[in-house]
């Protein structure tokens, strides 16, 4: 089976050859450590991620963008990776600014297989939306970007906003633009499980009296949809 990667890389710093952002803002903790190497900076063990995030703590991109590659990289849960969790604990600090990195791994967290980290990104979603930190329109694009690239397990992603939605119901608006920015973003082949969040999309659309925006109706209109998703749609076009 063919398997999508995610890569996440920057324009050189500072002169620095490496083009890992992660690298190139922080040295290796020891090159004579076989772990610390160029897929791992912060190697694998929580309590030193950890360390390496307070390295910078007024700009914590580099730590998220190799948060980013390490879940991104292990959505499949081909290997235990619990320590990931520490590249997410950050996000429930309030000060902490969630930039195109941050909302990066945040959307890998959600789209995780394994419980926990699952969870703990739940909490973030929840927390940054609470604290006025989610930029719901960069949530909706990343999200976007990965499904489009057959990284995003959407029915995973469909639980991790069900989880969201119980603990914090107003992030319903939230979840509304994420799906609509989905749907407008698809122009050839749907991804697996789309009518998971169609069906997310009604239901809120229904318990709420909002109607989808005009743009995704449209989308929706010229989509190719088989199985559950076409009555799904048939629903929201009649709303």
């Amino acid at each position: 089976k063919d398997y999508s990667t995610l890569i996440v890389e920057s324009a050189p710093m500072n002169g620095a050859d490496e083009e890992l952002i992660a690298v190139s803002r922080h040295s290796y903790a020891d090159p004579n450590r076989a772990w610390y190497h160029r897929r791992f900076m912060c190697g694998t063990d929580a309590g030193v991620i950890a360390f390496f995030g307070s390295l910078l703590p007024s700009d914590p991109e580099a730590l998220f963008a190799e948060g980013a590659r390490a879940i991104g990289n292990n959505l499949y849960d081909w290997e235990a990776s619990w320590h990931d969790k520490a590249y997410l604990e950050p996000l429930l600090d309030p000060t902490v600014a969630l930039g195109d990195m941050a909302i990066l791994v945040l959307v890998c967290g959600l789209l995780v297989k394994e419980p926990g980290q699952s969870a703990l990104a739940v909490d973030c979603l929840v927390q940054s939306y609470r604290d006025g930190r989610l930029d719901s329109e960069r949530l909706a694009a990343t999200h976007s970007r990965l499904s489009l690239m057959g990284l995003a397990r959407l029915a995973r992603f469909r639980k991790a906003l069900d989880a969201a939605l119980r603990i914090e119901p107003r992030l319903d608006e939230v979840a509304v633009s994420v799906i609509e920015h989905l749907a407008q973003a698809i122009r050839g082949d749907v991804p697996k499980d789309f009518a998971k969040l169609l069906e997310l999309l009604n239901e809120l659309c229904v318990g709420s009296g909002r109607k989808p925006s005009p743009a995704c109706l449209q989308a929706l209109r010229e989509m190719k949809l088989g199985g559950a998703s076409a009555p799904l749609r048939k629903k929201l076009l009649l709303l």
